[in-house]
């Protein structure tokens, strides 16, 4: 299959004549459904409206890693379409040391997404290519569990603290990297470390970017993690940081029972050109 490289508009309309689902279902974990990690094995997909923040793991030489979050482009078939309900496309670009990764999802089916991958080279050094694969969605909603614990008569005080009978998780101390520092080693793969909390089955990050989701503003003030992890067994997370600028981020407790602590407080670092 040949593909010619022009405009992003021009690709995206060869691709909207087929009838595809809106945007909302599109949020979500999905994970690649033949194990292939060539390109991508996982993908996450948060937010609303016109643009969805997109982050994906996989094409790594040994193991899967994480790529730098992108902010992925909402199409519709008519200007003035609620990009909620009536979206067509999800469009995402992924920056490689070698070129591009254009990305273009649609969903067949409900909890199933499919997506080409376009990939470029720049300098023609290896001939560009396009590739097809299918997604599941690892979250699917689940119905809601009535908690059947009740408290003992006259004991109404807090309820679900009387039914867990659990202590409350204490916030994680940030250790590294150290407030205000600045970082030049690139690639830009950042370690966050903090110290361990007992009784804690896990732990969430953000990190939050300025200028990066929009001009002279951080993303979480916008209601969009720039990265945002929740299932981490271990102190310490590693990810790849996307340019020369200022990143803060957080970190708190997560309870077996899916209870978490206070957010720790934001803790800055920058990276230098």
């Amino acid at each position: 299959m040949s593909v010619k490289w022009g405009s992003l508009a021009s690709i995206t309309l060869l691709l909207c004549s087929t009838t595809w689902a809106g945007v909302s279902p599109f949020s979500g974990e999905w994970v690649n459904k033949a194990g292939d990690s060539s390109d991508f094995s996982k993908l996450e997909i948060a937010g609303s409206g016109s643009q969805l923040s997109v982050k994906a793991s996989g094409s790594c030489k040994t193991a899967d890693c994480d790529w730098a979050p992108t902010l992925g482009t909402v199409y519709a078939d008519d200007t003035h379409a609620d990009m909620d309900s009536a979206a067509k496309l999800l469009v995402a670009l992924f920056p490689t040391n070698q070129g591009e990764k254009l990305v273009l999802m649609k969903q067949p089916a409900q909890y199933q997404l499919q997506i080409q991958v376009l990939t470029r080279y720049r300098g023609n050094t290896e001939s560009n290519y396009v590739k097809t694969y299918s997604f599941e969605r690892t979250d699917i909603p689940k119905e809601p569990v009535a908690d059947k614990a009740k408290p003992e008569d006259g004991d109404t005080a807090n309820p679900t603290a009387q039914a867990h009978n659990t202590p409350a998780l204490t916030t994680p101390e940030q250790l590294s990297p150290g407030n205000g520092k600045t970082l030049y080693n690139y690639p830009r793969n950042t370690t966050l470390t903090w110290k361990e909390v007992p009784g804690a089955a896990a732990y969430g990050i953000e990190v939050d970017c300025f200028n990066c989701c929009q001009f002279n503003k951080w993303c979480s003030t916008l209601g969009q993690p720039w990265l945002q992890e929740n299932k981490i067994t271990a102190t310490r997370y590693t990810f790849e940081f996307i340019g020369p600028q200022a990143a803060r981020w957080r970190v708190w407790s997560v309870g077996a029972d899916g209870a978490i602590s206070e957010k720790s407080p934001w803790r800055n670092f920058k990276y230098g050109h």
